[in-house]
């Protein structure tokens, strides 16, 4: 399991995969990630479909999200600048789950999590952050719920239609 030290913060210890943050980008599919800022940029792949979560900061953020496995994301652009933040109290174990923003237009973009049906390691990128993908690509993405309000992040909640 992750420790701490694997957090993204500019500070911190980095444990990322060495193509984290340069390297080819393998697949076309990539999106960038230019927030409304212009400060950061990133890549992921959107083919595992939106992510729609009832836990507290999904749902309060309205953070859709699309999950990729850790060595899938690198942020190309930004990461001096990147933020964390971590919930105060938390149900996740101490860097099990980390949530990074921009200081400059306030958006929260991405997030590193570990999650044993996900392999362990993965990220989630925030889709209403990708500049470059269209209403008819979204519409398209297959939508799936989670029950994280309840740590159930594998099911849906047994109510999604206000999700």
């Amino acid at each position: 399991m992750p420790g701490a030290n694997d957090a993204l913060a500019p500070t911190a210890g980095l444990a990322e995969p060495e193509h984290f943050w340069e390297g080819n980008h393998e697949k076309d599919l990539s999106r960038q990630l230019p927030l409304r800022c212009g400060a950061f940029r990133s890549r992921i792949d959107l083919a595992e479909g939106i992510r729609k979560c009832n836990c507290s900061f999904c749902w309060k953020l309205g953070y859709r999200k699309s999950f990729a496995a850790y060595e899938a994301v690198r942020v190309t652009d930004g990461r001096d600048r990147m933020r964390e933040y971590k919930a105060t109290p938390s149900n996740w174990p101490e860097g099990d789950i980390n949530h990074y923003m921009c200081p400059n237009c306030g958006a929260n973009f991405l997030s590193r999590g570990y999650l044993d049906f996900m392999g362990g390691n993965f990220w989630a990128v925030n889709v209403a952050c990708l500049d470059d993908v269209t209403e008819a690509e979204l519409g398209a993405a297959p939508i799936i719920y989670e029950d994280g309000k309840r740590d159930r992040q594998d099911q849906a909640p047994e109510i999604t239609a206000y999700l």
